[in-house]
């Protein structure tokens, strides 16, 4: 799509960050391997300021991998379909994006060099050559190179002795780039799909959705050696893209606000403007600042303003909005439980397009809602009207 057409609307929600404001402690989402820049915090990455950008010193360690380990400590109908990377560097730093799920876990039993070893698995059926092993008792990653038997796995690392408890990750299937975010094959044992942005900015991938893991890994590899430019990021999301049931009606209302610039007036009446902001970014920077809106190389290039967006969305059926029970928001694809519940109203911001099937960048926004409350009105039985109002965020 182009123009910015509004078709039917799609979000992407972050389930970590839900799940963090329902209790779920921050440890959970953690750096396995990779060296920072500097000592920020892991959650660093999940805490919604995309400006925050976080340094990793690929630049001298130009062959270490960067790996996220994310604990939903659920495993049942929470659905995970794409992943997004925001602001990032990962272009001039030879970066490329993998997603990976659990396919096993246990406690070891044995030790020999290399090996994994564990009695009454079933290895032979649930590992291929080229999943990633975390050690979990003290955060130590390893690739299979081999699957031995249904209860050892040879490793590329000695990471493993007996009585230490490990996740085994394999690569999401069915990769697809929405924004920025290239296929290719790793040319690895597997075969298996990367997303290698072909600039940098913000990246949208999804694959088919998983709804029954529990562990979720991001890994951040390098094409054949990171370059001497260090890799930044500003923000990750994984979770579910949601859409709309159908489009919204034809009234849309979009507006481009420049609440930003402030006009004065003296005594004679003559006017002075001046303007706190005019954009979500002020620097020459190429890839920083307003996610989807910097993937050219200069910044005069860059929109103005904050796009709003009024809707009214009318004739939906109730079981699209709403669960058969409010005491569990994830059980059915609903607008309530996965975008309303999930973002707690205008509390944490969230990735917009007003076209689901775009792969246009300007067609996505970083935004919020622009509403504390979202209202359902019935117009017949077990139909509801609903109206929303997105606003764009820096």
């Amino acid at each position: 799509m182009s123009y910015n057409r509004i078709l039917t609307p799609q979000f992407f929600i972050n389930t970590p960050t839900w799940l963090f404001s329902r209790g779920l402690a921050t440890s959970e989402w953690e750096k396995i391997t990779g060296t920072y820049n500097g000592s920020p915090n892991d959650i660093e990455l999940m805490d919604g300021n995309v400006a925050n950008r976080v340094s990793f010193d690929t630049s001298g360690n130009t062959g270490a991998h960067i790996v996220f380990q994310m604990d939903l400590t659920l495993t049942g109908s929470i659905p995970i379909g794409y992943v997004a990377i925001l602001n990032h560097n990962l272009f001039t730093a030879d970066g490329r994006i993998r997603v990976m799920h659990t396919v096993d876990f246990g406690t070891t039993d044995g030790t020999a060099a290399n090996k994994l070893i564990e009695s009454g698995q079933n290895f032979s059926a649930t590992v291929n050559s080229g999943d990633r092993v975390v050690n979990t008792k003290d955060s130590t990653l390893a690739y299979v190179t081999n699957v031995d038997s249904d209860t050892q796995l040879t490793l590329n690392n000695d990471i493993m002795v007996s009585g230490e408890s490990y996740n085994i990750f394999t690569t999401v299937s069915g990769l697809t780039s929405v924004v920025n975010g290239t296929v290719d094959s790793d040319g690895g044992a597997g075969s298996e799909d990367v997303a290698d942005p072909p600039y940098d900015g913000s990246t949208i991938i999804t694959f088919d959705e998983v709804t029954n893991k529990r562990y979720w890994a991001i890994e951040i590899e390098d094409d054949s050696a990171f370059s001497g430019t260090d890799l930044e990021m500003g923000l990750i999301q994984l979770g579910e893209a949601y859409t709309m049931p159908h489009s919204p009606d034809l009234a849309v209302k979009r507006s481009f606000s420049q609440d930003g610039v402030a006009v004065m007036e003296s005594a004679g009446g003559k006017r002075y403007a001046n303007a706190r902001w005019l954009r979500g970014s002020t620097s020459t920077n190429g890839q920083f600042g307003q996610p989807f809106r910097v993937p050219y190389a200069s910044y005069l290039r860059r929109p103005s303003g904050r796009q709003l967006l009024d809707m009214q969305f009318s004739y939906i059926n109730d079981t699209d909005l709403l669960t058969s029970d409010l005491e569990d928001i994830t059980s059915g694809d609903t607008t309530i439980g996965d975008v309303w519940m999930k973002t707690g109203g205008e509390l944490y911001p969230f990735i917009f397009t007003p076209d689901s099937t775009s792969t246009t960048s300007g067609d996505y926004l970083w935004a919020r809602f622009g509403q504390n409350s979202l209202d359902m009105t019935q117009v017949a039985n077990d139909v509801w009207n609903i109206k929303m109002r997105i606003e764009e965020e820096f």
